[in-house]
């Protein structure tokens, strides 16, 4: 079984690539997205793939945290992010509540799109930004 899930990760990974293509066209709109992903495992393997990504603009700051940081750890991690002009913030749900991501994030995908995670996590994308902002949720794309 390990090895078939190695075997989706990479180039062939159609997910990811539809994910970093979305991330990508987000960024060049002037987006700041936030991509929630289910398990602690994925939000690191996405993270990791958008740094490496070519289609991601150079100097963009890409985050992953999750639930395994402490709540305050999580919070600093997040603030540090409004200081990078193009940034991407990838999550677990121990964001969905608690701290205020409507400042500095105005678009959200949902990579694991499965219910009854996404809902509380797109009360995120449904929660008023400022109102010079627009925003965006993606998920459907991702299926």
């Amino acid at each position: 079984m390990a090895r078939l899930a190695e075997a989706l990760q990479g180039p062939e990974d159609a997910k990811l690539g539809g994910v970093t293509k979305l991330v990508a066209a987000l960024l060049k709109d002037g987006y700041q997205p936030i991509v929630f992903c289910r398990f602690v495992q994925t939000a690191e393997y996405v993270a990791k793939a958008l740094r490496e990504s070519r289609s991601i603009p150079k100097g963009t700051e890409v985050v992953a945290v999750t639930g395994q940081l402490a709540p305050a750890e999580r919070e600093e991690r997040v603030g540090k992010m409004a200081e990078f002009p193009r940034r991407v913030l990838v999550a677990t749900d121990c964001l969905s509540e608690g701290i205020n991501l409507q400042r500095d994030f105005n678009a959200v995908i949902h990579y694991d799109l499965l219910e009854p995670h996404a809902p509380r996590a797109e009360g995120r994308a449904r929660r008023p930004l400022r109102p010079t902002e627009s925003q965006r949720s993606r998920g459907d794309l991702l299926r």
